[in-house]
């Protein structure tokens, strides 16, 4: 006879005791136990890459005119630091933002998006 919970013998999974492991194993583990209990997290960890990946370009775009992030702001209408977020992947934009970005570098949204997955 066991002595337990009921239904700890179908649980066969251990999990590592967190202060016996690296930095880089508690972030994997963490990572493995969202998308476990969240099966959208990993659709949402590209949703994040895609975001960072945009700033960056839009970024490459600003220094490629020479403009400085103020400059930026003001030919955008938008506030400093809410660029400053865009670049950095950390705001997440309308598509009406998207637009006025792409006149503004005077491309496409597809040619803004291309290459970006």
């Amino acid at each position: 006879m066991r002595v337990g919970t009921p239904g700890a013998e179908r649980c066969a999974v251990t999990l590592p005791v967190p202060w016996r492991m690296s930095m880089t194993e508690r972030r994997m583990s963490e990572r493995r136990r969202r998308e476990s209990l969240y099966p959208c997290w990993s659709g949402m960890q590209q949703e994040i890459e895609v975001r960072q990946k945009l700033g960056a370009r839009i970024r490459r775009l600003r220094e490629k005119r020479g403009w400085s992030q103020e400059t930026f702001a003001h030919e955008t209408g938008f506030a400093r630091s809410f660029t400053s977020g865009i670049e950095l992947g950390k705001k997440d934009v309308r598509l009406s933002t998207i637009l006025k970005l792409s006149r503004i570098f005077g491309l496409s949204v597809s040619q803004l998006f291309k290459d970006l997955h």
